[in-house]
């Protein structure tokens, strides 16, 4: 709590009630230091326990058809429950205090502070620089410094994808995506960024499908990265928006962007299920929609416009394939 170090052959002190409740709450270098904070720990406590008890009243959030899921409807406004609202729609196996206390986590985290940014502003500088190792060394630095903030794993994997790692790039973004508060614009960059990576034929890449890599989590993860980086509602850059509406485009029409020859779309690398020739058709236009913005987007968004191009065209394609097929499927019915 004080930021202080244990004594020499010491440890750092946790509250009874957190660990027991498996709450992050905060450390203690001393006894004495955990006395002095317990009035603002009682507080803090208090509070998790209203939302619990508001999660538990509510129950577990009810999921939509893939056709309802756009948009997504509206999580209470507090701002605790608004998160753990969407931890819960991604993940419903997560109990109510697991999502209050995943939120709270996630919330207390989102401003770095100044030693922080010290590390992370010699990070980026680095990057900049062309020296990544030495900003892979710093990232590092500030994940150790902080491993509950989000921000040292998010820097620390764009510098892997500018290296082309790919595996080490998937993992840190998601690991940066479980500490940015849910459905934020930054936790849906990250979303993005480690949906792409892990529709790419890496070796290994199987290894790090998490609890959403399946159709119907896809279906519901996408639609909340478009809501979260919608233009009118946050200061997103071309880039992340192109992203996220390419990543819907792939989840609705299971129609991949050339990712590995020039000019031919793929299949995705989750275990695809049925799409009728709406949602096909309504991929195709995220397609276009993110090949519109990334004419204004930086490198390597910007060269990736050709591939969503191909892609709209393939989904507009098979949408009228599927509509003449379903048609002279009934018409052989009637007969």
């Amino acid at each position: 709590a004080c930021g202080a170090e244990p004594a020499a052959g010491e440890k750092l002190l946790k509250c009874r009630k957190c660990l027991d409740r498996q709450l992050p709450g905060g450390y203690y270098c001393s006894p004495a230091c955990q006395k002095a904070d317990w009035k603002n720990h009682k507080e803090w406590h208090r509070a998790q326990d209203m939302v619990s008890e508001r999660l538990n009243r509510d129950g577990p959030p009810v999921k939509q058809s893939p056709v309802e899921q756009s948009p997504v409807e509206q999580p209470p406004v507090d701002q605790f429950l608004h998160h753990a609202y969407y931890i819960r729609l991604l993940d419903p196996s997560i109990s109510a205090s697991e999502a209050s206390s995943r939120a709270k986590c996630q919330l207390a985290h989102s401003k770095p502070p100044g030693d922080l940014v010290r590390l992370l502003n010699k990070a980026a500088a680095s990057r900049d620089q062309g020296d990544l190792s030495k900003a892979v060394r710093y990232f590092n630095k500030a994940i150790a410094h902080e491993p509950l903030s989000p921000y040292g794993y998010d820097g620390l994997a764009d510098v892997h994808a500018r290296a082309h790692n790919g595996l080490e790039a998937a993992t840190a973004y998601m690991q940066a995506m479980d500490r940015y508060p849910t459905c934020s614009m930054h936790w849906a960059k990250a979303a993005a960024s480690a949906f792409d990576i892990m529709n790419r034929p890496l070796k290994g890449v199987r290894n790090l499908h998490p609890s959403w890599w399946n159709d119907e989590s896809l279906k519901t993860l996408s639609s909340l990265v478009v809501q979260a980086t919608r233009p009118d509602e946050c200061n997103v850059s071309p880039s992340h928006r192109a992203s996220a509406l390419a990543m819907r485009g792939e989840v609705l029409s299971c129609i991949a962007p050339p990712r590995v020859v020039v000019g031919k779309v793929g299949l995705p690398q989750w275990t695809l299920g049925t799409r009728t020739p709406q949602e096909v058709r309504e991929g195709g236009e995220h397609y276009q929609a993110a090949a519109n913005t990334a004419s204004n987007a930086t490198f390597p968004v910007s060269a990736m416009k050709e591939g969503f191009v191909i892609a709209a065209l393939a989904c507009f394609k098979r949408s009228k394939e599927q509509e003449a097929a379903d048609a002279a499927a009934c018409s052989s019915a009637a007969e």
